[in-house]
């Protein structure tokens, strides 16, 4: 069977201008998309495959491919031998019953057709990022709105309060001290790695100033119940 295009509706398009506007990477919307829309890309599988799987059983099983493909993936690394992971599979299958043959079937088919579809729709999608060239000035207005309300929703309304900025500085620091541990690459670890160092010495000299402040402001009270 030739693989068939998901039609994509305003909906769709405008779902992934909100998630480039929250500066999700192109992969994360795409990831994003196939999992808010699963009912309309079971539809899409079902039509132009002309499957007779039921509807709910499509969509049954497109979510347990998405969450299990990472695991096999885990799994082929861990053992680094695809030959041993395909004959458990093999082995799996062969003692399977009817039924269950008829849903591994399934299940193969659209493993297929979801991994051809997010190759098609991390290419297609990525027109939708306002710093593509072919971005539609239709959907301006949408990127801007959505990606103000995202900064207002991490903005912090008092930030003369010293407890709301030690938050701030914290919250800032356990991200730079996770993407750490993320990188892959030594140098842009080690950019990390000085990066939450001086978000700490922040931290720290901040701490300090505000506890020198607090020894001041109480000494006038203590001489004023002494007198």
């Amino acid at each position: 069977m030739d693989f068939q295009p998901m039609k994509l509706e305003e909906r769709h398009k405008e779902f992934a201008v909100k998630c480039y506007a929250k500066f999700m990477k192109r992969s994360e919307v795409t990831d994003a998309f196939m999992e808010e829309f699963v009912t309309d890309i079971a539809t899409a599988y079902r039509e132009t495959s002309k499957s007779e799987t039921p509807q709910a059983l499509v969509e049954e099983l497109m979510t347990e491919t998405a969450q299990e493909t990472q695991h096999e993936f885990n799994l082929r690394s861990a053992l680094q031998k695809v030959d041993m992971f395909q004959i458990d599979k093999d082995r799996e299958f062969d003692n399977a019953s009817e039924e269950q043959r008829d849903r591994i079937n399934a299940t193969k088919k659209i493993r297929e057709y979801l991994e051809k579809l997010k190759a098609n729709l991390s290419d297609r999608l990525r027109r939708l990022n306002i710093t593509h060239r072919q971005f539609p000035e239709k959907y301006r207005d949408l990127f801007n709105q959505t990606r103000n309300e995202y900064f207002t929703s991490y903005r912090t309304e008092n930030l003369q309060n010293p407890d709301n900025i030690v938050l701030e500085l914290e919250t800032l620091y356990g991200y730079v001290k996770q993407r750490v541990f993320q990188e892959a690459s030594p140098k842009e670890a080690m950019k990390q790695l000085t990066l939450a160092h001086n978000i700490l010495k922040t931290i720290a000299t901040y701490n300090a100033i505000n506890a020198q402040q607090e020894i001041v402001d109480i000494t006038p009270q203590k001489q004023l119940t002494d007198t």
